[in-house]
């Protein structure tokens, strides 16, 4: 809304100042002056940092004690189990109404400050108190009626659009995040898993020449190409590959082995990335029924830890490297250890992965290479 958002450089302190801005709102707009005047009664003006909780899914709501809210600037994310990304809320939306009008028990989802990469901008919401709300109901029983109508009107249209989302994201996304080592790994034992974690993954648009995320920024996501082109890049802006739909960044963040990004992700072309941040994965592996998964990924996680400690790959190759290189190390974290029993085959991955070529170290044993579609021996090779 326009309106709102030149509002922004105004002062709302005042109650008749913040009964225009609520007015403007799709929840208050076309209510009378004298409900909204009772409405704004005790109204506070609250400032959330990014990622901190505005309301919890699960919290009890009484009526006249429990709030509601509207967006005053800045934007918030909201959650429903899991810590599954459900919408962005943005300046004049009002939310938390359900509970304030008495018409739940608890808080359905959870919402909080939107965390938006580099940009770390407070979320500035009012605070509609209870008792308020109760007071300007009782006076005005038809407004109370038009307001629980909005409600169930926008419940309605907002499980419509959380089904469509999840059929969208279960026949175009899912397949790529299943592709993604951490969870190719998981789908073996649980296909359920890779579903719920694309469920938890925030959709997210770019535009060509958008820096995803920088070199040196603090790092809990893991990010996941769906549509477009983006280039790796160093610190000093060499570009190291280029990478489309598939491609996978941040595995060790949301592993917690890696809390800063080693890297730049730049947009070559516009697309759009999914991002799956170390809350919502610690989230879903605290339910019981994702146990073997939770087992296997803590198993990764250690072996990844006792990579870096010895250097592997990098010290298995005759360069005479110090297992605490740095850059040893980074390899180790990102490396993924292959265990190939005695006689078995091991297909390398082609060029054209997603993730870009791939190189394979022989770090313990002997192998033979096979010219792929013959028979024919090329040579043996031992560690």
């Amino acid at each position: 809304n326009p309106k709102l958002k030149e509002g922004l450089c105004r002062d709302v302190q005042d109650e008749v100042e913040l009964t225009r801005w609520l007015s403007q709102s799709l929840t208050f707009s076309n209510i009378p002056e004298a409900f909204m005047s009772v409405l704004c009664t005790g109204a506070e003006h609250l400032f959330f940092a990014p990622g901190e909780v505005v309301i919890r899914r699960g919290d009890k709501c009484t009526l006249g004690k429990t709030d509601c809210y509207m967006i005053v600037a800045g934007m918030a994310e909201v959650q429903s189990e899991a810590g599954v990304f459900v919408d962005f809320l943005k300046v004049g939306d009002v939310f938390g109404e359900a509970g304030a009008l008495g018409l739940v028990e608890e808080r359905k989802n959870t919402v909080r400050a939107r965390v938006n990469g580099k940009e770390r901008c407070l979320l500035h919401v009012v605070s509609l108190v209870g008792k308020a709300v109760v007071a300007a109901c009782r006076a005005f029983p038809e407004v109370r009626e038009r307001l629980i109508e909005l409600f169930i009107t926008r419940s309605e249209k907002n499980r419509h659009m959380a089904s469509e989302r999840k059929r969208w994201l279960r026949e175009n996304v899912t397949p790529l995040v299943d592709h993604a080592s951490l969870f190719n790994m998981c789908s073996q034992s649980s296909q359920s898993f890779v579903e719920a974690a694309t469920e938890s993954c925030r959709l997210q648009k770019f535009k060509a020449g958008t820096k995803i995320f920088e070199v040196g920024e603090e790092a809990d996501t893991m990010v996941i190409v769906i549509e477009g082109a983006v280039e790796l890049q160093t610190k000093h802006g060499e570009i190291v590959g280029r990478f489309g739909p598939g491609a996978s960044f941040g595995e060790v963040a949301v592993l917690g082995l890696l809390d800063i990004r080693p890297s730049t992700l730049r947009a070559k072309t516009a697309g759009k990335f999914v991002e799956l941040s170390a809350e919502a994965l610690r989230s879903l592996l605290q339910d019981p029924q994702f146990e073997d998964v939770r087992d296997s990924i803590d198993f990764l996680r250690k072996e990844r830890r006792e990579q870096g400690n010895m250097g592997l790959p990098m010290c298995a190759l005759p360069l005479h490297v110090n297992p605490g290189d740095a850059c040893a190390r980074m390899a180790a974290l990102t490396a993924t250890r292959l265990l190939i029993p005695p006689n078995s085959v091991w297909h390398p991955l082609p060029d054209s992965c997603p993730d870009g070529p791939h190189l394979g170290i022989l770090s313990r044993g002997r192998v033979r290479l096979q010219i792929t579609g013959t028979r024919r021996w090329v040579t043996r090779l031992s560690s």
